[in-house]
């Protein structure tokens, strides 16, 4: 095989990989059964492994998957890093070239760091500290996907849905609360679920947009309890600002 034909087909493994990896993390989130283990990569990971192991002063059976990744290290080279971790996949993916040619010595001299923090998360873990693997490339990867790329991603979808037809819903949602003189969450249910029978639609497409105007995201309590923890006038006052914020805005 070539090496230009190797090289190929170390990058499709990669991108299978990634996509693998991307594909149970969404298991995770949504909290959904999985065929293989949703901490496949964890299992994978020698440094995980590695620390982990001497942490605890043994070798936990769910980790010796790492050694699949080991010997096949001592057969490719660099198989975690140039084949399996999807982090690399998306450092290869989106790769800065610097044009100036006088930065490529310093850049070298500070590749030699990732040995000094490999030595340095081991040393730790020697005493049973593991704090040093947030520095683990699948840690890093995973903490920036759920508290950055999820959220904007969750705030996007949520805004675009509600500027499609929350509005008009909402703002039907509001006169039916108004003339409501009992607000238990059975009464709210029941006119919730009124209200979404009478727009032949499905409760989500009622409630959500109730949802994202009372708590400001598209997850929440159950929404009947929460607009009954709220009680009526501060639901009220809830929707009326999301509807004003709303329709000041272009619409899409």
């Amino acid at each position: 095989m070539t090496a230009q034909r190797w090289v190929r087909v170390r990058q499709i493994v990669q991108y299978l990989f990634l996509a693998l990896f991307l594909y149970l993390f969404i298991l995770t989130v949504k909290d959904r059964w999985s065929p293989l283990p949703v901490d496949l990569f964890y299992r994978l990971d020698p440094l995980a492994a590695i620390s982990a192991s001497l942490a605890g002063r043994t070798i936990p059976s769910k980790l010796l998957w790492a050694l699949v990744t080991l010997v096949a290290t001592l057969i490719l080279g660099r198989v975690w890093c140039g084949w399996v971790c999807p982090l690399g996949t998306l450092l290869d993916l989106f790769r800065f070239r610097s044009p100036v040619n006088s930065l490529r010595p310093l850049y070298s001299g500070w590749r030699q760091v990732k040995y000094f923090l490999l030595f340095v998360v081991l040393f730790s873990a020697l005493f049973a500290n593991l704090t040093l693997l947030i520095l683990d490339p699948l840690t890093i990867l995973t903490r920036t996907l759920t508290t950055v790329v999820m959220p904007a991603l969750n705030y996007a979808f949520t805004t675009v849905e509600f500027w499609l037809y929350g509005l008009g819903i909402l703002q039907v949602v509001r006169d039916k609360l108004v003339s409501m003189e009992s607000f238990t969450k059975e009464d709210i249910e029941r006119m919730l679920r009124g209200l979404a029978a009478e727009k032949g639609v499905g409760l989500g497409k009622v409630a959500q947009p109730l949802r994202v105007a009372i708590s400001g995201t598209s997850i929440s309590t159950p929404i009947f309890d929460s607009v009954e923890m709220l009680g009526k006038e501060y639901t009220l006052s809830r929707i009326d600002n999301a509807l004003k914020k709303f329709e000041t805005r272009p619409q899409i």
